[in-house]
């Protein structure tokens, strides 16, 4: 039972055995295909349904298929599983062969080289014909038939409707959809001593009338074909049909004169008749396993399609009793909305005899409280007499409510300043933690520097450079990966000599401001005592910890875009981790944002030479990072961008003065000439998922 009767486009991903994983891009509408704009909503988690079939292994990764969803038997339960379906092969228009043959040699000897992809195809070989082809990659690099394909080659009438674009591509490749169609007719293009054997098989023996009349044609056609060549020169297609025309009629030839000796040989030597006797017998016995085997297969094959029209039926039968059921709640729910229906009329004429009595209740009141007015008019000139004197009393009291006011704003500025005296002394700064073996460094030394780092693994040390370079860009990259707390602490001796201030982004971080300042008591946090340390001239380096655990996807993109305008000190270096990179918090920051996995960059055994070379002492590692002043002119970055369009990497402005930003202080990092300002340009992209969006910003 399939899920709706939509039909959905998509192209395989990976193959396991039997299954295969499909990726869900597109949905037949009314106005034909249409791309599927959130796949994973429709198909949870990933946006991918799985096929099981035992042709798995003819599917390739990359290759089309129309498929229906077949309906989960589990209530609630979302579909996943692939039911009818059909190939999206590959469409190639040439119809300069004009013929079959010319088809046959170019696909099965000389190859075809225009196309790189294997798989299935659709080939037009003339204006109204096509042939469906299983093509794998030769050695010398072009596209030839698959062997085991060669004996069934089918041949269809070509459709123009059939032809359709392969979605959600910028090139797409026309591919053809042969639906239900039956083929015209079949080709064997076995190679030459296959297809010899099977004429020899289907002619009756060598006593055949038939065989020297096919030997003589056959021999009748290589000459006329060798003939050709020599007059009009080499001619490989004429060349391969003479081979195989002689080929055939030497292989009849010899086969008829080897069967005529044998039968001769049978009829004369007695011995030769007892052994074809015994090898007759011994025959017998090998056909009967062969038949037991075959009706074994058979039997096996028959079970099969009995279970499985077994559950097929039983998914009928689920369907129509869910449409049984379906009919009773609809029977039952009109049957209490008429049943609620009569009890609200009857409760409507209850309350309408209710109310008439309680209006005649309420008459007798009014004329109760005319008769009460009067009673109130005569209290009320009491009232009245009363009111002037607390009138009187009342001015008394403003007077003194002015007295008391004064005094108390004269003690709020008393409270306002003792209030501030009490925060400045309650505010505690960062303490300035130097290295005695701390020096100052610029970013050329600090390049160097990385390289020499032993602590860190040839990944980790471009890891480390491509960090740098963004950090002094002005990104908060997030780091997410099982060495990011080692990663740090070398990153805090390679820059900031020991000053790694760490902020817990709690879930009372809702908002930018609870960065500067800690919610409810408005004191100064880590951040803003290390941001005033950057200003005066200390490089600090500052962990946004676990963002994930704050209501990061409303504070993290208004940090990221102070930082990327200079306006936070340029010896503020700030990054941020997650907890857990597959959280819901996670999932829901920008698209383009700045994202490095540490893995395999702390090189083995690090943790052994840790304590000397991050200490304290006078060999450890503390460098002072002094960036100098913020780069303005971004114009040596603009050699990159064209290669990054030749890749087909779209950037729209803000993403290209980001990554010019970041190309210009790898510059200062690395050595003149040394490629690097590429390499973070296309890493730069790769980190903040550019080469996966295609040219739009996040």
């Amino acid at each position: 039972m399939t899920a709706g009767g939509n039909w959905y486009a998509g192209r395989l991903a990976r193959r396991m055995g039997a299954r295969v994983s499909v990726d869900v891009l597109a949905m037949e509408g009314s106005s034909g295909w249409e791309l599927v704009r959130y796949p994973r909503k429709l198909f949870p988690k990933n946006g991918q349904v799985e096929l099981l079939s035992a042709s798995a292994n003819s599917f390739r990764s990359g290759e089309w298929l129309v498929f229906q969803i077949m309906a989960s038997p589990r209530p609630n339960a979302q579909p996943s599983r692939i039911s009818a379906h059909r190939i999206l092969s590959r469409f190639a228009d040439l119809q300069t062969l004009g013929t079959v043959e010319a088809a046959r040699f170019l696909f099965t000897r000389e190859g075809w080289d225009g196309a790189i992809n294997p798989g299935h195809w659709t080939v037009r070989f003339s204006e109204d014909c096509i042939l469906t082809l299983q093509l794998a990659r030769s050695p010398d690099g072009r596209l030839r038939c698959v062997d085991r394909s060669l004996s069934e080659v089918d041949c269809y009438t070509f459709e123009a409707g059939n032809l359709l674009g392969e979605p959600a591509a910028e090139n797409p490749q026309q591919l053809y959809d042969l639906h239900s169609e039956r083929p015209l007719v079949t080709y064997n293009w076995s190679p030459g001593a296959d297809y010899v054997a099977h004429v020899v098989r289907a002619l009756a023996g060598a006593d055949d009338p038939r065989l020297p009349e096919l030997i003589t044609w056959l021999e009748l056609h290589r000459d006329e074909v060798s003939g050709r060549i020599s007059a009009i020169g080499t001619d490989h297609k004429l060349a391969f049909e003479a081979l195989r025309s002689g080929e055939l009629a030497a292989r009849l030839t010899a086969d008829r004169e080897v069967m005529s000796a044998y039968l001769d040989a049978v009829r004369i030597d007695p011995a030769i008749a007892a052994a074809v006797e015994q090898a007759v017998r011994a025959e017998a016995v090998r056909s009967r396993e062969v038949v037991r085997t075959e009706i074994a297969a058979e039997l096996a094959a028959e079970q099969s399609a009995r279970r499985a029209e077994q559950d097929a039926k039983s998914l009928a039968r689920e369907a129509t009793l869910e449409l049984e059921l379906q009919a009773q709640i609809t029977d039952r729910e009109r049957e209490l909305s008429e049943a609620l229906e009569r009890r609200i009329a009857e409760r409507d004429r209850t309350a309408i005899a209710a109310s008439k009595a309680e209006w005649e209740a309420a008459v007798a009141e009014v004329e109760a409280f005319r008769a009460s007015v009067s009673d109130m008019k005569r209290e009320r000139d009491a009232l009245a007499e009363e009111v002037e004197a607390l009138k009187s009393e009342a001015e008394r009291q403003r007077e003194l409510v002015r007295v008391a006011e004064g005094r108390l704003t004269e003690l709020e500025r008393d409270l306002a300043s003792t209030v501030q005296r009490s925060v400045t002394r309650a505010v505690a700064t960062l303490p300035v933690i130097m290295s005695s073996s701390a020096r100052p460094i610029d970013r050329a030394e600090l390049g160097e520097q990385i390289a020499r780092c032993v602590l860190l693994t040839g990944v980790g040390k471009q890891l480390m450079m491509r960090f740098a370079a963004y950090l002094l860009s002005g990104e908060v990259p997030i780091l997410d990966g099982p060495q990011v707390e080692d990663f740090s602490l070398i990153a805090e001796a390679l820059l900031a000599a020991g000053r790694l201030v760490s902020f817990d982004a709690d879930a009372t971080i809702i908002a930018p401001e609870d960065i500067w300042s800690r919610p409810g008591s408005r004191l100064d946090t880590q951040v803003a005592q290390a941001a005033v340390l950057a200003s005066t001239g200390y490089t600090c380096l500052v962990k946004l910890h676990e963002i994930d655990r704050s209501a990061a996807r409303c504070w993290y993109p208004a940090i990221c875009a102070l930082a990327r305008r200079g306006l936070l000190p340029r010896r503020l270096l700030m990054f941020a981790t997650l907890s857990d990179p597959a959280s819901e918090e996670a999932a829901a920051l920008p698209a383009n944002a700045c994202r490095l996995t540490v893995d395999s960059a702390v090189a083995e055994g690090a943790a052994l030479v840790a304590p000397g070379l991050l200490g304290s002492g006078t060999n450890a590692t503390a460098l002072h990072l002094d960036p100098g002043d913020r780069p303005t002119d971004l114009s040596s970055a603009m050699a990159t961008l064209p290669a990054l369009a030749d890749l087909g990497i779209g950037l729209d402005i803000a993403t290209s003065l980001r990554l010019a930003r970041a190309v210009v202080e790898t510059e200062g990092l690395a050595p003149p000439n040394s490629g690097r300002a590429l390499e973070t340009a296309r890493n730069f992209c790769r980190d903040t998922r550019r080469d996966e969006v295609g040219g739009t910003a996040g």
